[in-house]
């Protein structure tokens, strides 16, 4: 007996023998090869070219008329469906004998159903991806794996049939594949991750994106590419452009996962540079800024922390204030309101550009300023505070919200550990 021959096995045919084959093009563009030539210009209707295609796909089964017309036009209504598929699959026989030259004899009535001719040899490349991943699914070895679902991802050029899109077997169909395709795709890319394969990933990713742009774990993949790969700017570059797509098309945000994933990375990418000259660029502000440094409540903490440390080591005192919007006639803190917000911009600017720049403002709460005041005792302190606000309320004399500033010397009797 015949031991029977694996996929990988089978010799394949060389062109000059393959001339009576068909093969079709269904995943991206769709185009029609009869004898390893194109057949174009692919004239004859649409309803005759989605009636090729369906009998294409389904070669090994026959089709009652019904469900044919319901399948391909299931909106549409006929008095005598029978004549209506006789028409079109006489249509469709004439396109394909003119186009080949000789009559094919690909589409017979059997059964008193309609199907693709057994005889007539016909194959695509959607026959050829489920039974690539189905190679690869089977592979003994992992390098073999990656091989077949590197060959096969390729064949994924785009959705299936777009031409005949709205059809309910072609979106059924469509979704198949671009899920196959997502999962392979992805799990190709993360034997890339695995191997350090950087650059071949970069360019699977770009692949993956053409096909879904919205697809978050490819984007992931990349950006974990570029990080590896030290691209910090095309890591920050993609991360901002995802952002403004998925807002513009879809109206939502990256997910907390690509958030987190992102930030991780771009701390990964800061600790593996090795030029400080590319690390005091990116330590650099952008331009030269004028006052006081804002930041946000937690960076503050920070800087307080050492501007401690500094105090205790160098003998020196620096101060925190406290700046707090109150309500003009009880002289208590005021519940925000969004008509007030352009005013606590405007009180924002005036205490960060009245101060040196080496203190830090930061906002506490909605209605709140806390200003570190280094190397300023509190005297000095509370005085550099009146004259700010003094300038405020000048600058502002209509608009200006009424305030209360306290002041304080800093704590230096931190835990050793801080």
């Amino acid at each position: 007996m015949t031991a029977q021959k694996t996929p990988q096995e089978i010799p394949q045919k060389k062109p000059q023998e393959q001339t009576k084959d068909f093969y079709f093009k269904f995943l991206g563009k769709f185009a029609v090869y009869y004898g390893g030539k194109e057949l174009k210009p692919l004239t004859g209707g649409k309803k005759v070219w989605l009636l090729i295609q369906y009998l294409a796909y389904n070669k090994d089964r026959e089709i009652p008329f019904e469900q044919m017309l319901e399948n391909l036009w299931p909106e549409e209504e006929y008095s005598n469906p029978v004549n209506v598929v006789k028409n079109l699959v006489y249509r469709a026989r004439k396109v394909l004998s003119d186009l080949c030259g000789e009559d094919p004899g690909c589409i017979i009535k059997q059964n008193n159903c309609y199907r693709w001719n057994p005889e007539v040899a016909c194959s695509s490349d959607a026959e050829d991806f489920a039974a690539g991943l189905k190679q690869a699914a089977d592979a003994e070895t992992r390098e073999e794996r990656c091989r077949l679902l590197e060959k096969t991802c390729a064949l994924y050029e785009g959705p299936f049939a777009p031409a005949a899109s709205l059809s309910e077997w072609a979106m059924a169909k469509e979704r198949l594949y671009a899920d196959l395709y997502d999962r392979n795709a992805f799990a190709l890319s993360e034997m890339m991750l695995e191997d350090m394969r950087y650059v071949e990933l970069i360019a699977l990713c770009r692949l993956a994106m053409a096909m879904d742009p919205y697809n978050e774990r490819i984007h992931c993949q990349l950006m974990k590419a570029y990080a590896r790969e030290n691209q910090r700017p095309q890591l920050v570059k993609h991360f901002r452009r995802l952002t403004k797509t998925l807002k513009k098309d879809l109206g939502i945000e990256p997910s907390a996962k690509t958030k987190a994933l992102y930030e991780d990375l771009s701390k990964e990418t800061k600790r593996t540079e090795t030029d400080i000259r590319n690390i005091k660029k990116d330590l650099t502000e952008v331009m030269v800024a004028k006052g006081a440094y804002f930041c946000g409540y937690e960076i503050f903490k920070n800087i307080y922390k050492i501007v401690c440390r500094e105090d205790m080591r160098n003998d020196t005192v620096s101060s925190i204030a406290l700046v707090t919007v109150v309500s003009g006639s009880t002289g208590e803190m005021s519940a925000a309101g969004d008509r007030d917000q352009r005013r606590l911009a405007q009180l924002k600017d005036c205490i960060v550009q009245g101060l040196r720049k080496n203190d830090i403002v930061t906002y506490y709460g909605d209605r709140q300023f806390l200003v570190l005041l280094t190397s300023t005792p509190q005297q000095a302190g509370t005085a550099t505070m009146e004259r700010v606000i003094r300038q405020y309320k000048s600058r502002y004399q209509s608009t200006s919200l009424p305030v209360k500033c306290s002041v304080s010397a800093l704590e230096t009797n931190i835990e050793a550990d801080i």
